[in-house]
Formats: structure tokens, sequence, C-alpha cells
């Protein structure tokens, strides 16, 4: 494909891009989905997203740009520009660090990524290192997986801190 050499963004049929299963994101803003989806109707989509080849000939898998993808959907477009990646495994770290920077995760999805990456066999300090964040901030993160039901219930409205804290007093 001459675009794909030229660094321009390919127009790619949205029916032919799949989410990707275990993007770090959960949840969406209606809000603003829907005010993106209207953006994005009047002006198309200013900043392509990022795919990857599927193992489904013909398909693609989104890397980063979910929430673009969705507005798309909304706004009825049939094609949308994206970026191909031409390797084979998703880098889960990209998707995070992508979103850690806009600062939109919310603890339980970073809860959620940190425990599943030590249970893919990375210490603290690789997933410190790779996301370049401060140990003590995994670690905080890490030990939700370990505590009880009433504090995990309270991570979505808590500051990740705090609740550690309380977490440490707790099992003193």
């Amino acid at each position: 494909n001459p675009n794909a050499a030229s660094g321009r963004p390919l127009l790619v049929a949205v029916d032919c891009i799949d989410e990707d299963p275990d993007q770090p994101r959960r949840n969406f803003s209606e809000q603003e989905l829907e005010e993106l989806s209207q953006s994005i109707g009047e002006h198309g989509v200013l900043q392509p997203i990022m795919l990857r080849r599927s193992n489904e000939v013909g398909r693609y898998v989104i890397v980063m740009g979910a929430r673009r993808y969705r507005a798309a959907q909304r706004a009825g477009l049939r094609e949308m520009p994206a970026f191909v990646q031409e390797v084979g495994l998703p880098d889960r770290y990209a998707q995070m660090i992508e979103n850690i920077q806009r600062d939109d995760l919310r603890a339980p999805e970073i809860a959620a990524f940190i425990a599943d990456r030590l249970g893919a066999g990375d210490t603290q300090a690789d997933i410190s290192r790779k996301l370049g964040k401060p140990r003590d901030w995994v670690s905080r993160y890490a030990s939700v997986q370990g505590m009880p039901g009433f504090l995990r219930a309270r991570l979505e409205g808590s500051s990740i801190r705090a609740l550690y804290e309380l977490y440490q007093a707790w099992r003193t």
C-alpha cells in the first residue's frame, strides 16, 4: 500500500474494525461519547486511530482509539483514518500508557491491569519501568487484589493512597 510507506493514514472501513477485548479501559462516559460523535459527524475524525491486523483476514483490531471508533460508529461513518501497526503482538503497555497520560483511567481499571501483568509474570519493577510510574504507585495498585471486599468497593471514589493506608491499618 503506497500510503503505508508514506506515513499517511489509511481509510479503513468501520465494519472491518474490532475492539480489543483486552483493552485496559472498560468504561466510556456516555456524555463524552455523544459529544465526540457530534464533533466527528461535523468535522470527521481528526486524529487517526491505531490498528493492528487481526488473525481474521481483512479485519483489524484497535490498538489505540476505541473511543474515537465508537463515536465514529455513532456518527454513521463508513470509514475512518487509521495507522496500521505491522507488529504481531499487541503492546498492552502502549495502551495503558496512552490512557494514563490522558488521565482518564479509573482506579479499578489500573488495578486490574497491574494484577493482569503480575499474573503474566511481570514484576512490580518491570511494570513501574514500562509505565514510567514510581514503584510505590505500582505497589499500591498491586495491593488492591489482596484487599477485602469492603475496601475494594471504595476504590472507585477514593484516592489510592488513602485506600492503601486504610488497607495497611486493617492488616495490622
